[in-house]
């Protein structure tokens, strides 16, 4: 109906409301795709002051995703959403005092997008190198405005893959013309 009436689609999925599972995280994400919808905005559940969440919270009746939780589901479903050629308008909601003064509890973060994409470039990074013999570097390049999102939040991406053992097996370069959010590997 909404198609038909000319209005774009938008569909807002909450990630980690109550009796969320991960099977039915996976239904919700099914049931978008179908929809096909012209584009999506994604936020992670928080306990906001004044809210029947936050009563619930407050009981012990509900405990919120941790931001590692949010971060990784986000990931999963973007990347999904990407794949399917749907847009994603806005991951996490838009930080400022007045949410910040009403938050009780959550993964709540000021920068929920650039970590679910750095999140994203570190997947697809490691995917790159793992296709790679032991024996073998390669060149990856990735587009300029990029970096912050390659090396992640204070350097998580760098270290984890330091610790993976991976971070000799790359050289990197950037390259303008390279679409944002991609990594590629030259041998």
């Amino acid at each position: 109906l909404v198609r038909r009436a000319g209005i774009e689609l938008g569909i807002q999925l909450m990630i980690g409301l109550p009796a969320e599972t991960l099977a039915s995280l996976r239904r919700t994400v099914r049931r978008t795709l179908a929809l096909a919808p012209d584009l999506v905005r994604l936020y992670p559940a928080l306990v906001v002051r004044d809210t029947p969440l936050a009563d619930l919270y407050r009981r012990g009746g509900y405990t919120p995703l941790t931001l590692e939780a949010a971060v990784a589901r986000t990931a999963w479903i973007r990347s999904r959403l990407d794949a399917a050629g749907i847009a994603v308008a806005r991951m996490g909601l838009q930080p400022g005092p007045e949410l910040e003064d009403a938050l009780v509890a959550g993964p709540y973060h000021p920068a929920f997008g650039e970590l679910v994409l750095s999140r994203l470039m570190l997947r697809r990074t490691r995917k790159l190198l793992a296709s790679l013999p032991r024996d073998r570097s390669c060149t990856l390049v990735i587009n300029p405005r990029d970096l912050s999102l390659f090396y992640g939040q204070r350097g998580s991406n760098r270290e984890r893959l330091t610790r993976l053992g991976l971070s000799d097996r790359f050289r990197l370069r950037t390259d303008p013309g390279l679409n944002r959010f991609s990594v590629r590997c030259v041998v």
